[in-house]
C-alpha cells in the first residue's frame, strides 16, 4: 500500500450552510419574474391590438396572482434563549441561541416550525410557539 495526502485549503464562504438557501436570491427566481412580465406585457399588447378584453383580464389575473405569491410571510420577534435550527425538525442541528428577543422576518412555514432570516441574512427554522409574529 502507497500513502498518498491531499492538500486541501478551504476557504470560509465554501462552508457555509446558508448557501442558496435564500428564495430572494435565487437566480430562478429572476427568470419567473422576467418571464411572468414578459406575459403580462404580451397580453396588453394583444389588448391594444385587437380591443377584445379577454387578454386584459389575464394580465391583470397572472399579475395579481405574481403579486400574492410575492409577499412576504412577514416579521416577527423570536423569544428570549430560542434555539434556531438548520432543518425544520426537533432533532437538527442548532447553529444559534438568542441571547435577547430579536426581530426576524419571516421566509416561509412548516407543521410546526418557520423559516426565519436573521440578521446578518442567516437562515434557520424555529419552533411556531417560540416566535410571535407582529
Amino acid at each position: 500500500f502507497e500513502n498518498f495526502g491531499l492538500e486541501l485549503n478551504p476557504r470560509a464562504e465554501d462552508l457555509s450552510t446558508q448557501i442558496g438557501l435564500n428564495p430572494k436570491e435565487s437566480k430562478f427566481e429572476a427568470y419567473k419574474q422576467i418571464a411572468i412580465y414578459t406575459l403580462a406585457a404580451g397580453l396588453l399588447v394583444m389588448f391594444l391590438l385587437s380591443k377584445n378584453i379577454t387578454p386584459l383580464i389575464f394580465a391583470v389575473l397572472i399579475l395579481a396572482v405574481n403579486f400574492y405569491a410575492q409577499r412576504p410571510y412577514g416579521t416577527g420577534s423570536i423569544a428570549q434563549n430560542s434555539p434556531v435550527r438548520i432543518l425544520p425538525m426537533q432533532s437538527s442541528t442548532v447553529f444559534y441561541v438568542t441571547k435577547n428577543p430579536e426581530k426576524v422576518e419571516i421566509l416561509g412555514t412548516n407543521k410546526e416550525f418557520y423559516k426565519i432570516m436573521l440578521g446578518g441574512n442567516k437562515i434557520g427554522w424555529v419552533k411556531k410557539d417560540e416566535l410571535s409574529k407582529d
